[in-house]
């Protein structure tokens, strides 16, 4: 019988992997510790106003032959703080007649809140919305901010 080949000499240990894979960790914790996220911003206001704003549409695919979307809009100002009161418009685009309601109001507690929605099309009829992509746009003062929805 032969004797088996072992890889640690006969005084020098073997290194664990595990201690192999502790640089490349501490790396990738500094990598992504560096990382603020997707779209986000500190205390960069979008605007000369100083007014950041979110818009949001859940869901974000409809489909054309009738469907609705919740589009949310929020307000901030410059520091974090959800603003009351200010007046939102929000705009669709391409868009068919009547698509939002209500189109432009103002924030209630620093949130405004409309529908976007797609009729079902009644049978024999032509669909008045085509898939693709709408944009959505929300302004507030010289903030401006979008997202799109899918229309399939």
């Amino acid at each position: 019988m032969m004797p088996t080949r072992t890889r640690a000499g006969e005084r020098t240990p073997m290194r664990s992997a595990l201690w192999r894979a502790i640089p490349l960790v501490l790396v990738l914790i500094l990598a992504l510790a560096g990382c603020n996220g997707p779209n986000r911003s500190d205390t960069q206001p979008s605007s000369a106003s100083g007014f950041n704003v979110i818009v949001t549409a859940s869901p974000n695919t409809i489909p054309a032959n009738g469907g609705s979307s919740t589009i949310q809009v929020k307000v901030f100002d410059m520091n974090g703080q959800l603003v009351d009161g200010a007046p939102v418009n929000v705009t669709a685009s391409p868009s068919p007649a009547g698509a939002l309601a209500p189109a432009s109001g103002t924030t209630n507690r620093g949130i405004f809140v409309t529908t976007l929605s797609f009729p079902a099309a009644v049978q024999g009829t032509a669909l008045t919305v085509r898939p693709g992509t709408v944009i959505v746009t929300a302004t507030v003062e010289d903030a401006v901010a979008t997202t799109l929805i899918t229309v399939f």
